[in-house]
């Protein structure tokens, strides 16, 4: 279990934000791994944004520490101190993961995301692939 907060960020151009993160993970049973994320973030000054995402996933190791398949599904809806708590703003997203370590202190995952975004009566399809390369010291 990994827990993250009170991470203050600054964008290039934009007003500071704050993020509120937790980040959870526990096996379920033999090769079954599960995840969930929580995350909170307000933009300090402009228009007071809030942002707030709920990811979860699933995996299934093929091969003992080198193959994983899994999916994921994520919920993140954004408001301002206008519109505060009016969930018009969410994307909904879901879709297959892969993770490969050809070496022990490598490691690629590969997410690819399909859902739709919807800012009050529009709706638009998504497609968000996300690729990782990440290296252990």
């Amino acid at each position: 279990m990994r827990v993250r907060s009170c991470t203050p960020r600054r964008q290039h151009d934009g007003a500071p934000k704050i993020e509120l993160k937790a980040l959870l993970g526990e096996t379920l049973a033999p090769r079954w791994h599960w995840g969930f994320n929580v995350v909170w973030e307000r933009e300090l000054g402009g228009g007071r944004e809030q942002e707030s995402a709920l990811v979860t996933g699933l995996s299934y190791t093929l091969s003992d520490d080198t193959l994983s398949l899994g999916a994921e599904i994520k919920f993140e809806t954004v408001d301002a101190r206008a519109n505060r708590f009016s969930f018009d703003n969410w994307e909904l997203l879901a879709g297959p993961s892969l993770a490969w370590s050809p070496v022990p202190a490598m490691h690629l995952l590969l997410v690819t995301l399909f859902g739709n975004e919807t800012e009050g009566s529009e709706h638009t399809p998504l497609f968000e692939p996300t690729l990782v390369l990440g290296w252990t010291f």
